[in-house]
Order: C-alpha cells, then structure tokens, then sequence
C-alpha cells in the first residue's frame, strides 16, 4: 500500500514539474519573440 502511495507522489511531482517547466518555457519563448519584434523594429526604423 505504502508503495503504491509513493508512485502516486512521484507521478504527481512529475506531473508538476512538466507543467511549471513548460509554462516557463512558453515564457521565455514570448520574452524571446517580444525581443525579436523590437529588433526588428528597430531594424526597420
């Protein structure tokens, strides 16, 4: 029983992980695409 209680944890940890890594990612992926609408800007300019 205890075991099985672990996987759980472990899954869920896992679970929370991907989900914090990937809103991080969709971030920094904005951060990066506001840089480069800036730049580009500029360039024009």
């Amino acid at each position: 029983m205890h075991h099985s209680a672990d996987v759980t944890t472990a899954a869920s940890s896992v679970q929370d992980i991907s989900m914090h890594t990937a809103s991080h990612l969709q971030a920094c992926l904005l951060a990066v695409h506001t840089v480069q609408a800036f730049l580009v800007r500029d360039y024009l300019d």
